[in-house]
């Protein structure tokens, strides 16, 4: 009776130790994935540069969306006002 009782027991500290395990590692792994996201940029100028490439590539869609964007972000730049003259 002892020996399976203490079976039982390092069965499911075994078992609970995989399942940390397993939790860890896919925590770790989904975390990772996020920092393949690109992130918007940071100033005026960027999002301006970004918002006039995809204006001149002919993706007008993703342009005005980025131009939503730096009007929304930054009001009161001086790439703000250049880009609504555009």
């Amino acid at each position: 009776m002892t020996a399976r009782l203490s079976l039982t027991r390092s069965w499911s500290t075994r078992s609970l130790c995989l399942v940390v395990i397993a939790l860890s590692l896919s925590l770790g792994l989904l975390s990772g994935c996020s920092s393949f996201r690109s992130k918007p940029p940071n100033n005026p100028d960027d999002l301006y540069d970004k918002a006039k490439k995809d204006l001149d590539s002919g993706d007008y869609s993703v342009a005005i969306k980025s131009y939503e964007q730096l009007e929304a972000r930054f009001p009161f730049s001086n790439s703000t006002r250049q880009g609504q003259l555009i």
